[in-house]
């Protein structure tokens, strides 16, 4: 036996031994919670947690309050979420407090409860090597960083868990299709993109010829129903169809390939497919292009390598990676038409991989016909199935196995620098809410602009946010207005009655290598969730307020 081969027995071996694999899944969890303990709440978590503390002073009346998110202040039921997991923020924070730690804690949990999930499927598709897949969706970019406080990584653990439930071959009926229409109704009332899992959960009953259990398809229905009429004793209204869905102001084409392209940038172990495609392809063109696909995305990490190592003064370069990212995401859906098509004309298909193939297409069709922005967040609900189906039916089957520790390395790279960036620009704001505060006169009053993560911390340092609905307190002569922050949403304009002079301006350099990766794009964007970036990261401007005419 060579060397090679003992080193792969010997891995294998230790595969096969469940404390093994156990501590692995451990560590990939405390990785990928390493990054998100302590951070400063960033993007939605603000919204989310001010939910919550309503929820929790309101439980009867959770849409009845107002926020003020987006467009001033506003009833919550105008905001697109249903509210089962605010309600568990709501317990939580009620009795562990509002803190970063104790939140971000809580998010933990689910974070496990993915990475676990997903070991389980992948375990009964090759009990052998369950614990490679597993890894390399725990390390991906969007994995770690998209945590924060927000509804997705929940979201993301029962939707692993609902398809664990339809797979699960040691499930009896009965339990395999109560326990997915449980689930199904859980994720919807987490987030309403899950109406997607209820035409495969039906799908699955009539493929197996389990008519009886179809009555478990209205179960889902039952419990928006229930939302439904509990919305309507709340405030009076049908929170899913009587939202706002929010203005979409491009086009289906520029969703498209914005959803190619941040799926392109998420996925490191685009490699390792790449390099089984080409071991797998019996034309010499099919398996050139694979190779060449594969080089280039070696040179693609030897590109970011050198940006973080030599931090170059011109961005431009943002445009190679755009179109790297474009690159990455098409070739990974060719990938998977290739292969499912193959195993269509072999006659191949089955249950699992149909199931897979309708998770991964469902959730992207959805995402990009309906989500009102596009996010790396959003994608991240079509990489479980796309990791599993890429692994099992091209990676496992040929040497590019061979690879797998050293695109492993590249993933837990470009993911840490990713992470390290994010939780820098999230700090920017927690550090200049209290820095700003502290350096203007004790007894003045403190007006801020914008939402975010900012709008948490200006308000925990005693800022006044500031509104244009009548009836509300407005800022005074000799007060101070802390405008929008360049990179925060949404600004509100400042009245022309209300006479400002600028009194302070403070500008944020990025003054690390890893700063430059740092930006809003990851959590709102186009093609490009991540890049290189040389302008100052935030700008913030205090203005005094000299003169209030009637308004």
């Amino acid at each position: 036996m060579s060397p090679g081969h003992k080193q792969s027995y010997r891995f294998a071996q230790l595969a096969a031994t469940p404390w093994f694999n156990f501590s692995i899944l451990i560590l990939l969890w405390l990785f990928a919670c390493f990054w998100n303990f302590g951070k400063a709440f960033h993007i939605d978590d603000t919204g989310h947690l001010e939910i919550a503390r309503w929820i929790a002073a309101n439980p009867l009346h959770p849409m009845s309050g107002v926020l003020s998110w987006g467009k001033d202040f506003q009833p919550i039921y105008e905001t697109n979420q249903p509210h089962l997991y605010f309600y568990l923020m709501a317990v939580w924070g009620s009795l562990f407090g509002w803190t970063e730690t104790s939140m971000h804690f809580l998010m933990s949990l689910f974070v496990f409860w993915a990475i676990f999930a997903f070991y389980r499927i992948a375990n009964f598709l090759s009990p052998g090597s369950a614990i490679i897949p597993t890894a390399l969706f725990a390390i991906s970019p969007a994995f770690v960083v998209g945590q924060n406080s927000m509804v997705d990584m929940p979201l993301m653990a029962v939707w692993i868990e609902f398809f664990w439930a339809l797979l699960d071959p040691n499930r009896s009926e009965r339990n395999r299709y109560l326990s997915g229409a449980l689930l199904c109704s859980v994720a919807l009332l987490i987030k309403y993109t899950s109406l997607v899992l209820l035409p495969v959960l039906l799908f699955h009953m009539i493929i197996r010829k389990r008519y009886k259990q179809l009555v478990w398809g209205l179960l889902p229905v039952i419990f928006l129903v229930i939302w439904s009429v509990f919305n309507l004793y709340d405030y009076g209204g049908i929170h899913i169809i009587g939202r706002e869905i929010g203005n979409r102001t491009q086009s289906l084409l520029h969703f498209a390939t914005s959803w190619l392209g941040i799926l392109g940038a998420i996925t490191p172990f685009a490699l390792l497919a790449f390099i089984a495609m080409s071991y797998r392809s019996t034309s010499v063109i099919a398996k050139l292009s694979w190779l060449l696909l594969s080089i280039f995305n070696l040179l693609a990490y030897s590109f970011i390598l050198w940006l973080v190592m030599a931090s170059p003064s011109n961005d431009s370069i943002n445009d190679v990676l755009k179109w790297s990212f474009l690159i990455n995401g098409s070739a990974l859906i060719v990938a998977i038409v290739t292969i499912t098509a193959s195993a269509a004309i072999k006659s191949e298909l089955n249950i699992a991989q149909l199931t897979l193939l309708y998770w991964f297409v469902s959730s992207a069709i959805f995402i990009i016909g309906f989500a009102p922005f596009m996010a790396t967040r959003h994608v991240l609900l079509s990489v479980p199935p796309l990791v599993l189906l890429l692994y099992f039916w091209v990676i496992e089957r040929t040497k590019a196995r061979n690879f797998v520790a050293a695109v492993i390395v590249l993933s837990l790279m470009l993911t840490s620098l990713l992470a390290m960036a994010d939780r820098w620009y999230a700090e920017v704001y927690r550090r200049q809410a209290s820095s700003i505060a502290n350096s203007l006169p004790k007894q003045a009053t403190i007006w801020f602009n914008g939402n975010w993560g900012w709008q948490w911390y200006a308000s925990q340092s005693g800022m006044k946010q500031f509104s244009l609905i009548e009836g509300r307190q407005k800022p005074g002569v000799g007060d101070f207005i802390v405008a929008t922050p360049r990179n925060v949403c949404c600004a509100l304009p400042i009245p022309n009655a209300i006479k400002l002079e600028q009194y302070q301006r403070i500008v944020i350099p990025r003054d690390s290598r890893i700063a430059h990766f740092a930006s809003s794009k990851f959590y709102r964007s186009g093609p490009q969730p991540w890049g290189y970036y040389l302008t100052p990261l935030e700008e913030f401007v205090v203005w005094r307020v000299i003169e209030v005419q009637g308004y």
